[in-house]
């Protein structure tokens, strides 16, 4: 009965590999990313203009539009009589355009230029902001010409440009250049399946045993989470001070000490904080724990009958358990702030297996070096620390150079933590983006069938060297 349960999962497997194939293949063939290039906005305005006015963008549509400035000034790259040209990321949601302290302007008109294409803003639309400050008066005349009357400190406007589909205006010309890409993104999917090809009866074997102990798995890492802190007076509580101290102390350096402001969207720095930095304490204590397991349960590596391919998975469980406080308590400050997580919330779980994922893809490989290069966890801690600062966890990505963020996004923990904000923050679904979610598990699976067979090569030999 046992066999004939095993083969069931092991044909099931095989269904699944050949259909994840599949689709992979079908979704690179269909799946053209959207193309976000710079557009050209011109704005031709009467009035006293001594020098360019400012206009800024976002990408957010749920910004504040009173304060959205920071790190997203638009860039004036021409400037003919009163007719201003700036440039803007396609993907904008929304620009503000910034007036001198004249009374009155006269707009003529707005248009959003890409090579030789060119969308007009209507004068009704540029009539109808989508928030303003210091406006006195805006109409549009017989003319058809945009009167605007102005007072008070700083004007400005602010347009919902998303409905001119502006991002189109780019996406012709970006097809062609995608072959490239689909040959190579087919090349690196046909390796990997056949390294899970390859390593199929590995992975069905590993499955069988998840299933086989998963009570065991649960058990082990209930046991584990308590004797972490068995030895000390207030137990477990030290694991769920240290995450909360850690936060307090990087909010009052950034928000107190160097005065950081809310972010691009309008969010105050610790929710921001909040959301990008509790997957990365899931996934960095989790991968510094597993790592470790085999020195930690050496007596159970030396039994012949214990299945020790579990005990990365003990080791980063044990670690879910403050990762599922922290949400709930993250939940909690967003309450407090006055900001509910809308439904992209449910996707949460999703982004819990990504992270245990890549985090177990890794985990197999250095756990399987640690027995014979004792040094390779204090290698992972300085990869930890310094792996923070690459994907913007402290800092909003909007104040780095898109040149810098192309490189930085080649970090697939960067999905991970830009997914918990698209559940706390962005309202956005992880389909959203399949480009990222499509590279996020290519990198995860050629991970974990490198880390698991180098795991499955020298697992005979941990038991000599422990």
């Amino acid at each position: 009965m046992e066999k004939e349960i095993s083969s069931k999962r092991k044909y099931a497997l095989y269904f699944i590999i050949v259909a994840v194939f599949v689709a992979a293949v079908v979704a690179i063939l269909n799946y053209y990313p959207t193309m976000h290039d710079m557009v050209d906005v011109q704005i031709e305005i009467d009035g006293d203009v001594k020098k360019a006015p400012q206009m800024y963008y976002t990408f957010d549509a749920t910004a504040n539009l009173e304060n959205f400035s920071a790190g997203r000034e638009a860039e004036c790259i021409g400037a003919e009589g009163n007719i201003f040209t700036y440039q803007v990321p396609s993907n904008s949601t929304y620009i503000r355009f910034h007036f001198n302290n004249a009374d009155n302007y006269v707009i003529k008109g707005i248009r959003f230029d890409y090579d030789n294409n060119s969308i007009q803003m209507k004068s009704d639309a540029i009539a109808i902001a989508a928030s303003f400050q210091g406006i006195d008066a805006c109409f549009v005349d017989e003319d058809a010409m945009v009167q605007i009357s102005t007072s008070g400190k700083d004007p400005f406007i602010a347009w919902d440009v998303r409905d001119y589909q502006i991002d189109d205006l780019a996406q012709d010309h970006s097809r062609p250049e995608f072959k490239k890409i689909h040959h190579i993104a087919l090349l690196v999917v046909l390796v990997l399946f056949i390294l899970v090809v390859l390593s199929r009866n590995k992975i069905v074997m590993l499955l069988n045993a998840l299933y086989d102990d998963k009570r065991q798995i649960l058990s082990l890492s209930k046991t584990d989470f308590k004797a972490k802190y068995s030895g000390s007076y207030f137990g477990i509580f030290w694991a769920f001070v240290q995450p909360v101290v850690t936060i307090a102390i990087y909010t009052f350096v950034f928000q107190v000490g160097f005065k950081a402001g809310n972010t691009v969207g309008g969010y105050p720095f610790l929710l921001y904080l909040v959301a990008g930095i509790i997957p990365w304490f899931f996934f960095a204590e989790g991968w510094g724990c597993a790592t470790n397991c085999l020195i930690e349960y050496n007596y159970l590596v030396k039994k012949v009958v214990f299945k020790i391919d579990i005990l990365p998975i003990v080791k980063i469980i044990s670690s879910m358990f403050v990762h599922i406080f922290f949400i709930g308590i993250s939940v909690l400050v967003y309450l407090v702030n006055g900001r509910m997580p809308g439904l992209t919330f449910l996707q949460i779980p999703y982004y819990m297996f990504c992270t245990f994922a890549i985090t177990l893809a890794l985990s197999y490989l250095s756990a399987a070096i640690t027995p014979f290069f004792k040094d390779i966890s204090q290698i992972i801690n300085i990869l930890t620390q310094l792996g923070m600062w690459t994907i913007p966890i402290m800092y909003d990505e909007g104040i780095i150079g898109e040149g810098i963020m192309r490189i930085l996004r080649f970090n697939p923990l960067y999905y991970v933590v830009t997914g918990y904000r698209d559940c706390f923050m962005h309202g956005e679904w992880f389909w959203n983006d399949m480009k990222m979610t499509l590279y996020f598990w290519i990198v995860v699976a050629g991970l974990f069938v490198i880390g698991y067979r180098v795991f499955q090569k020298l697992k005979v030999h941990f038991a000599d060297v422990l």
